[in-house]
């Protein structure tokens, strides 16, 4: 490991343009992914949240009875 740094130098070697480059586009791409990741992780809590709103006032409400006419069409067909 010729080229391996030091670990007892009080500086890091300077990276090379490439490696600059890379790893700017790494930092770039990483920040990228973790803002779609917060942004879908807060939608799928907006989203859980509302649907257990719905189900909650779904089972509060009463339910309506089926009206004569339709069980009676539906005896009929």
């Amino acid at each position: 490991m010729p080229n391996a740094p030091a670990r007892d130098t009080p500086f890091t070697p300077r990276l090379s343009a490439s490696d600059a480059k890379r790893e700017a586009i790494y930092n770039a791409a990483q920040e990228i992914i973790d803002k779609e990741a917060a942004a879908r992780d807060a939608k799928i809590a907006r989203l859980r949240e509302a649907r257990m709103k719905q189900e909650a006032e779904q089972s509060s409400a009463p339910r309506k009875a089926a009206s004569h006419r339709a069980t009676a069409a539906g005896a009929a067909a």
